[in-house]
């Protein structure tokens, strides 16, 4: 067997194996003619040498037999820029959570800020390869076996936001899902901080009031994500974010409202010597009681900027 069978034979094995005949006599024709033109010029057969340097100059086998198979890429150009924002997305919202879950379980349990940093880099680390694999995989399928690579390219440029208008930045939107997220994981139990204030002498209660507004407040967590979400992916609707701002600061200062009435939430209960439980359960009630204050103050501060936001984009839509 001669080099040039060799070379074709090395091809044919990357070849689908029902185009492999007609692609090979192909790819035989186009050698023979290159190295009859050269043995011509040269006015004598090819040596070894020579006709290795024809072969490297013709391409590797890899790359010959790539060109006959109908994907040439794992992810093509088209989508690239679509992979990219995808991936961009993930690999923010997860930092912003793993980050929060970290400095969260420091705060609250016993490890120090060594300990808190090694965690949350081990933590990133695994989350970045698992992320990449995940998202890159999604779009390696959709490459190959996906819908209309048109339909990611439907936009209407009229939709972009106005420039007069100040949006959100989008680390400040990125942090709000993901601390939104971190909330949610932690309410429904499917994440559990250590245990605050455990100690040998007593523990911390949630009073039964958290019990009554425990769906009130899933779902009031629920919508501040999807607003978070519109603010970070779709800036355009930046009336709908207000609107949607404004509803979640109303339902927030209602339910705060309601936990205000109550006057207990929160209950010391005593597991060794009884120290001084009273005052503390009476601290952390205040504690509490200052937070829900606060809490309705921003939450009205709020709701009355986006009021403002939005009767300032109608004038300006409205003197353009």
């Amino acid at each position: 067997m001669d080099l040039i069978e060799r070379y074709l034979a090395a091809v044919r094995q990357h070849l689908p194996a029902e185009k492999a005949d007609d692609i090979l006599a192909e790819l035989h024709d186009d050698l023979a003619t290159r190295q009859e033109i050269r043995e011509e010029r040269l006015g004598r057969p090819l040596r070894r040498d020579e006709l290795y340097a024809l072969l490297r100059e013709f391409g590797h086998p890899l790359v010959i037999a790539a060109r006959y198979r109908p994907h040439q890429y794992l992810i093509g150009p088209d989508i690239f820029p679509f992979y990219l924002f995808a991936l961009r997305v993930v690999l923010t919202i997860g930092a912003i959570l793993l980050v929060a879950i970290g400095v969260i379980s420091a705060l609250l349990g016993d490890r120090n800020l060594v300990q808190m940093f090694l965690g949350i880099f081990g933590d990133l680390w695994g989350f970045f390869f698992g992320a990449l694999a995940v998202v890159t995989l999604g779009f390696a399928l959709f490459e190959r076996f996906g819908g209309q690579v048109d339909q990611l390219y439907q936009w209407v440029p009229e939709h972009l936001p106005a420039p007069l208008a100040r949006r959100k930045g989008q680390w400040e939107a990125a942090f709000e899902v993901g601390i939104s997220i971190a909330f949610l994981l932690w309410w429904t139990g499917a994440i559990v901080f250590p245990r605050i204030a455990a100690t040998s002498e007593f523990r911390i209660e949630p009073a039964a009031i958290w019990d009554q507004y425990y769906l009130p407040i899933l779902l009031l967590a629920s919508a501040q994500l999807a607003v978070s979400l519109v603010k970070w992916l779709l800036p355009r609707l930046w009336r709908i974010q207000a609107l949607l701002s404004i509803a979640a600061s109303v339902v927030t200062i209602a339910i705060a409202a309601g936990l205000y009435t109550v006057g207990t939430w929160v209950t010391v209960v005593p597991t060794g010597a009884t120290g001084d439980v009273a005052g503390l359960n009476e601290s952390l009630n205040l504690a509490v009681r200052m937070t829900l204050i606060t809490m309705m103050v921003i939450m009205a501060v709020q709701a009355l900027g986006e009021l403002w936001k939005l009767a300032r984009g109608n004038r300006a839509a409205a003197a353009a």
